[in-house]
């Protein structure tokens, strides 16, 4: 249905972002702000989709909440209204055309927001895990990945943290990014510490 929604946005735009005098979705390759050769371990990819979007890497990007995420980061400011709506998923579009799914992939987990002041998969497995990016485990880049949607609300009320935690780690399975095996691990271990005083120097 969410899908059904964003295509019949798309057309509720015209089809050239000039005509509406949108932001070149283009700058973003050459921008300071990412390093798109730094594609995130496939680990990190597959649990952001088991979180975010779980048909990310079998349809067209534009219509994800992940790319559409990029778009309001970089490209717009997030409004309410149906046709702030309708332009931010043309920007998708337009995003979709220009770079990969691993390309977009990569904006959104350098920078996604995931508590204590942490942007980003790697800077938040440093300073919330205590590890780094290329030696995380499953469980640890899970346990951030379930914080994607509302990390805040987790640090309040975190008994919240492991039912969602599981749900992802059945997710995967059903995605078939891991076997049940690997599933029934995860959720018997339960969440990876996340580290009490863990916070990032941004905030």
């Amino acid at each position: 249905m969410i899908r059904l929604i964003a295509f019949a946005c798309l057309f509720a735009v015209p089809a050239h972002s000039e005509e509406l005098n949108l932001p070149d979705v283009t700058h973003l390759r050459n921008s300071d702000l990412f390093d798109l050769s730094a594609v995130p371990p496939l680990i990190v990819q597959q649990a952001i989709a088991a979180s975010e979007d779980r048909d990310y890497f079998e349809t067209f990007p534009a219509f994800s909440p992940i790319s559409q995420a990029v778009v309001r980061n970089f490209l717009v400011s997030p409004q309410r209204t149906l046709t702030a709506k309708a332009m931010e998923i043309r920007l998708a579009a337009d995003l979709a055309n220009e770079f990969t799914p691993e390309e977009i992939m990569t904006m959104y987990a350098e920078h996604v927001y995931l508590g204590a002041g942490c942007y980003g998969f790697s800077d938040a497995l440093e300073h919330r895990m205590g590890t780094r990016l290329e030696q995380a485990t499953l469980a640890q880049v899970l346990t951030l990945a379930t914080l994607l949607r509302a990390p805040m609300m987790f640090e309040s009320h975190p008994d919240r943290l492991p039912p969602r935690y599981n749900s992802l780690a059945v997710q995967g399975v059903l995605m078939e990014f891991w076997d049940a095996d690997t599933s029934r691990e995860l959720t018997g271990a339960g969440p990876a510490e996340i580290l009490p005083n863990g916070r990032c120097l941004t905030e």
